[in-house]
C-alpha cells in the first residue's frame, strides 16, 4: 500500500540503498534511513505528519498533495543530494535536535574534531517548493 512511487523501493532494500548514493550526504541520508528503520509504512506516516503540519499551509498553496509527494520523495531519495535538502531532508526525518561532527586526522597525526548544532525550526522549508534547492533553474 505505501510502496507507490519511483525511489520507493530504496526503503524496502535491506540497506535502504547506501551502497547507490553517489555523494556523502546522500549516502548518510540513507545510512540514518536505515539506522533508525524508515520502511515504507514510517516513511508514509513522516509524510502525513510533514502534510498535516500547519507551519506549511499547504490548502493555502494550491498545490496538489500528490504532486507534492512526488517532488519531495524524488529530492530525498535521489542517489545526490545538495546540503540545503539534506537538512530539508532531516527536518522531514523529524528529530528534535540535529548536531553535525566532523573529524579530521591531519598529516602531522593531529585529530580535530569540528560540530555544529541545527535549529530545526530554522529550516527553510517551503513545502510548494520542498523538491527545489535556491539555486535550481525553474
Amino acid at each position: 500500500m505505501y510502496n507507490h512511487g519511483e525511489g520507493m523501493e530504496i526503503l524496502n532494500d535491506k540497506t535502504r540503498g547506501v551502497d547507490q548514493a553517489r555523494d556523502v550526504l546522500s549516502g548518510l541520508f540513507r545510512q540514518i534511513l536505515y539506522d533508525v528503520n524508515i520502511n515504507p509504512f514510517a516513511w508514509h506516516r513522516l509524510m502525513e505528519r510533514f502534510m498535516n503540519n500547519p507551519r506549511h499551509m499547504l490548502a493555502a498553496r494550491g498545490r496538489s498533495r500528490s504532486s507534492l509527494r512526488g517532488n519531495m520523495r524524488k529530492a530525498l531519495l535521489n542517489t545526490t543530494m545538495s546540503w540545503k535538502m539534506f537538512e530539508r531532508g532531516i527536518y522531514f526525518l523529524g528529530p528534535v535536535e540535529a548536531t553535525f561532527t566532523t573529524t579530521l586526522k591531519w598529516g602531522d597525526g593531529r585529530v580535530t574534531v569540528h560540530s555544529r548544532t541545527i535549529n530545526l525550526e530554522m529550516v527553510g522549508v517551503d513545502a510548494a517548493n520542498f523538491g527545489k534547492d535556491d539555486d535550481d533553474e525553474e
